[in-house]
């Protein structure tokens, strides 16, 4: 039979290399697939943590506009009342900053008195600036030098 034009045989054999092709065909298709499925999970969780983080966000900054709100407004109060605008500015100066500052002040004393140590590692991120932000401006610096004893 296999002499013979436009016949084909197949051994056993041949068959089974054409079933072991479409099973390596298959794992190739189910391999990329699962990548597939582990990279949507993966962006998912990924979305679901920024989420998260904004809502928290939105909050954070909704409480300090209402402070700020709070205090400007008890600030042209005063002004209105025909305080030294100095004053008014250094007072609210201060209570904003006292304000801002209240509660992240109480939850660091709070976390110190019982050692939670993953919120104390993470205030000093969460709450100041990176280091440049406390360099000395470069005017300030020369009028130091400037100022300074020879």
């Amino acid at each position: 039979m296999g002499e013979l034009a436009d016949v084909f045989l197949y051994t056993v054999d041949d068959l089974e290399e054409v079933i072991e092709e479409n099973r390596r065909h298959r794992q190739v298709a189910a391999d990329q697939a699962e990548s597939l499925i582990e990279h949507g999970v993966s962006s998912w969780q990924h979305e679901r943590r920024v989420r998260l983080g904004g809502h928290l966000i939105r909050e954070y900054r909704q409480h300090g506009e209402s402070l700020r709100d709070m205090t400007r407004d008890q600030a042209l109060e005063r002004l209105a009342r025909g305080e030294d605008p100095a004053a008014v500015v250094e007072r609210l100066a201060h209570q904003l900053a006292n304000r801002l500052m209240h509660q992240p002040t109480q939850s660091i004393r709070d976390a110190a008195s019982v050692e939670e140590h993953a919120l104390l590692a993470a205030a000093p991120r969460l709450l100041l600036p990176a280091k440049a932000a406390f360099e000395t401006p470069p005017a300030a610096k020369r009028r130091q030098k400037d100022n300074s004893p020879a």
